[in-house]
């Protein structure tokens, strides 16, 4: 099956361009990528397991790490705070543009009045300015209603608003131009009396009354209709008794608008992020994919992005930094944030150290968290701010941490540090190497069903090299480097990370200035095999990965991560092959229901005889879900299990200690 041709690490026959490589396909045999293929998924290293070729540590179980009960009240009463304060916040806003819609409508029908010439005009041709009211009302009102991702967008949003407020404020004028002074103020009065009463029980009722959103909506049209009907009557008992209908359905609808804006255990809730000032919903309007930037702007894209409305919407950013000291041992630093929506995110810690091992951030290898502000990557110690875009960002982290090799012992550790790009940032919408795509695509079984899969699975991704200089303190003894460093941003309408098979990333950083991303990602939805990344070289270029021969199901394909082995792929006209050999490692997982075990690896390459550092990372599929403990350990009965590590014996999380050279 194997080309002669050095270049290329592998060829299908043209008959059979459906088949990817073994065991995900065989070759004269079609594979549907709905169909999982028939290889383990998450076998779990024996904690006993002797060292292999592939595995040469041995691996060691995570003792239980008891974590203290207030630290754990804390923990609660501060995700509970940011949780309201997050609600709260929206209630406020959306308040105000209430007063400011009230504000608007009071001035504007004060000045018409004040205009002889419009209310000349207007009571002459009142069936006209009727007309171009409701048309107005009517049409912003259903363009609000269909076109969401508009009416989320700057600044368009406001100007629906606007349109809405102006197209009914138009009309006040005629209504109260023959109304004493007395009666309008009466009626504002009892106006603001009732909306406050109303505003008062809704917040305080136990009744839920968003139930009967779709019931009122049912009379909202017969009550337009029948409106317009009422006032071309000169029947005064007909128009009392139309008021009398909108006052009513009016008063309802205003209790469950208000219980829908504050949330809370009421059936539906409007969410936070329907107001929330950004000017895109990451992903959601399906014109990006390859070829087609998400965002055109980079501004725009190098920032926290609006998450969707979906329920495993995302937003996330990691940084991985590696070098050498003068001994030639390794040091190393990650960070990342993956958010999630309410508050919630994936976050992690990582400081790797000469002579002190592997620290891992508090609650590793669970990473959920919560306390997460809006529009920041921002958890429970962990930050990471962008200063200017696609050129600076700010990265710190505060908290407890854990030596790998002394599980049970937690040290303060305080974290700044500046993140400078030296690179430009490289898209994987437009920037990948076109027939790695085409590639991948040709492999699959093609249908509708696997390009709406396509369509629906697409996240935006991109990546950028630069330097991080940070300084630490560990305990009372500090520390300070400059490291060459990686960094990458995806976000998407959703994040599945059960929709994941496996991948294997590798972030290197050679002593010659060359830095390369490259990795193998099977995600049986859309691509079996999927090739991709970038090699930045000291003179900033950037070459997109062509091909790479890493199969995946020869390198850990039963759940342990090999250790030492070797691949090679081409960028530009260069082929190159990197060894890898790996120093520490470290086991966490992703997603709220434990989808994703990621194989953290802290390795020493050699690439092409020039020696590096850097970090690689293997995904496995994990199906055993979020164990009860870390639930307990948030949200439950503090009398539990407070440990948010695996106890000791549970394969699941288990790590393999830092080699004893360093």
């Amino acid at each position: 099956m194997a080309s002669e041709n050095k270049n290329v690490p592998y060829t299908i026959p043209m008959d059979n361009r459906n088949a990817p490589p073994p065991p995900y396909g065989i070759v004269g045999l079609s594979y549907s990528p709905y169909e999982q293929p028939n290889v383990k998924q998450d076998q779990k290293p024996d904690t006993g397991q002797q060292p292999t070729e592939n595995n040469t540590s041995t691996i060691m179980s995570l003792p239980e790490i008891i974590v203290d009960v207030d630290d754990q009240d804390t923990l609660v009463a501060n995700m509970i705070f940011s949780l309201k304060s997050i609600r709260h916040a929206f209630i406020k806003k959306v308040f105000f543009i209430v007063l400011v819609q009230l504000l608007i409508t009071a001035f504007v029908t004060y000045g018409l009045m004040k205009w002889e010439l419009y209310m000349n005009f207007a009571l002459g041709n009142i069936y006209l300015v009727l007309g171009i009211s409701v048309s107005c009302y009517i049409t912003t009102f259903l363009a609000m209603l269909c076109f969401t991702s508009a009416r989320r967008k700057v600044p368009y949003n406001y100007m629906f608003l606007l349109l809405f407020t102006l197209s009914l404020t138009i009309l006040l004028p005629l209504v109260i131009a023959d109304i004493p002074f007395e009666q309008i103020v009466f009626a504002a009065s009892s106006t603001f009396a009732i909306v406050t009463a109303l505003t008062l029980f809704a917040f305080q009722t136990k009744i839920d009354f968003t139930y009967l959103s779709g019931f009122g909506l049912s009379l909202v049209v017969p009550m337009i209709v029948f409106g317009i009907g009422a006032l071309m009557q000169k029947y005064d008992t007909l128009q009392l008794l139309y008021v009398t209908i909108v006052v009513i359905v009016i008063s309802v609808y205003i209790v469950i608008d208000i219980q829908l804006i504050i949330g809370g255990e009421h059936r539906l809730s409007f969410s936070p992020e329907e107001y929330y000032g950004k000017s895109h919903a990451a992903g959601t309007e399906g014109r990006a994919g390859q070829g087609v930037k998400a965002l055109a702007d980079p501004a725009a894209m190098d920032c926290a992005q609006m998450l969707s409305d979906h329920a495993k919407a995302f937003d996330a950013i990691f940084f991985i930094s590696a070098t050498r000291d003068e001994n030639d041992k390794g040091i190393y630093v990650i960070s990342g944030c993956e958010r999630r929506s309410m508050g919630m995110c994936n976050g992690l810690f990582y400081i790797g150290l000469p002579g002190k091992g592997l620290l891992c951030s508090k609650k590793i290898p669970d990473t959920v968290l919560f306390g997460a502000p809006i529009g920041e990557f921002s958890a429970e110690g962990i930050k990471m701010e962008p200063l200017e875009p696609m050129k600076k960002w700010a990265l710190s982290y505060k908290g407890k941490m854990w030596y790998q090799n002394e599980p049970t012992k937690l040290v303060d550790v305080e974290f700044t540090g500046e993140w400078s790009a030296t690179s430009k940032y490289f898209d994987f919408d437009t920037d990948l190497y076109p027939p790695a795509i085409i590639r991948s695509i040709a492999r699959e079984k093609w249908s509708r069903q696997y390009f709406e899969g396509l369509k629906t699975a697409h996240q935006s991704h991109y990546e950028q090299f630069g330097v991080l200089k940070c300084k630490f303190k560990i305990e009372q003894e500090s520390f300070e480097y400059t490291l060459p460093s990686f960094r990458d941003h995806s976000f998407g309408h959703k994040r599945d990370w059960s929709l994941m098979h496996r991948y294997a990333f590798h972030h290197m950083f050679l002593t010659d200035g060359t830095s390369i991303s490259v990795g193998v990602i099977c995600q049986p939805l859309t691509a079996s095999t999927m090739e991709a990344g970038v090699v930045a070289l000291p003179n900033g270029e950037l070459h997109p990965v062509q091909w790479v021969d890493l199969q995946l199901y020869q390198h850990g394909e039963g759940g342990t991560a090999p250790r030492d082995y070797a691949f090679r792929f081409q960028a530009g006209h260069k082929v190159y092959t990197a060894q890898v050999i790996v120093e520490y490692e470290s086991v966490h997982y992703v997603s709220s229901e434990w989808e994703a075990r990621m194989v953290e690896r802290f390795c020493r390459f050699t690439v092409n005889g020039v020696a590096g550092r850097g970090v690689s990372e293997f995904h496995y599929r994990h199906t055993d879900g979020r164990p009860d403990r870390c639930s307990w350990s948030v949200f439950g009965d503090m009398s539990g299990p407070h440990d948010l590590a695996a106890p000791a014996g549970e394969s699941g999380a288990s790590i393999s200690p830092p080699q004893s050279s360093d």
